[in-house]
């Protein structure tokens, strides 16, 4: 069964579906065999969004991190903090790389867009966690994500994990005729993965 909603005023709070954002939601349904309720808790909140630049990123970067979230921003009259948390690929997958929280704050009062930064470093060994820079090596991945957590709430919504995967660039390389002559052509050739 499917529930419409959307987002209205309601004195100075927003609504969705006639629900105030960030309120819990019971929805309860009775099974006849087993007999027994099925109980499922939810709380209202809207959809953030995730992006990183550059994109790909080099190594010895900085890396921007940005999340759009109406509902991280609680007051109108204050610059907040929110925190994403960057990984890589590469080393999530044999359990050698720490992650990086990064601290995002809103660029301006009531904007609810917020922004943080992270260096990427050129090296193979593994790094620690929240040591304020990121381990890359060429052609690695990072995924960034954000846990969303509704207005006025104290719950995170597991499934509202917002993530964005950002690619560590190639070596390009360049070669050229390597002796030359007067009038004689000059064949160059650049191989660039990223392009």
């Amino acid at each position: 069964y499917r529930v419409p909603t959307s987002i209205f005023l309601v004195g100075d709070g927003e609504t969705l579906g006639g629900v105030i954002l960030g309120s819990f939601l019971t929805v309860t349904y009775k099974d006849s065999l087993p007999h027994r309720d099925v109980v499922f808790h939810a709380v209202v909140n809207r959809a953030s969004v995730v992006s990183a630049s550059p994109q790909p990123v080099g190594m010895a970067e900085f890396l921007s991190i940005t999340v759009q979230d109406a509902d991280a921003n609680e007051d109108p009259l204050a610059r907040e903090t929110v925190h994403a948390t960057l990984a890589s690929q590469r080393v999530v997958a044999f359990g050698g790389e720490g992650s990086e929280r990064v601290m995002l704050t809103e660029n301006g009062v009531n904007s609810a867009v917020f922004t943080g930064i992270v260096r990427t470093a050129l090296r193979t060994a593994a790094g620690g966690s929240d040591t304020g820079e990121m381990n890359v090596v060429p052609g690695d991945t990072l995924v960034v994500s954000y846990e969303e957590q509704a207005r006025g709430s104290i719950l995170v919504d597991a499934t509202k994990r917002a993530t964005f995967m950002v690619h560590v660039g190639q070596p390009a390389t360049l070669t050229s005729t390597e002796v030359l002559n007067p009038g004689q052509t000059i064949y160059i050739t650049v191989v660039d993965a990223d392009l």
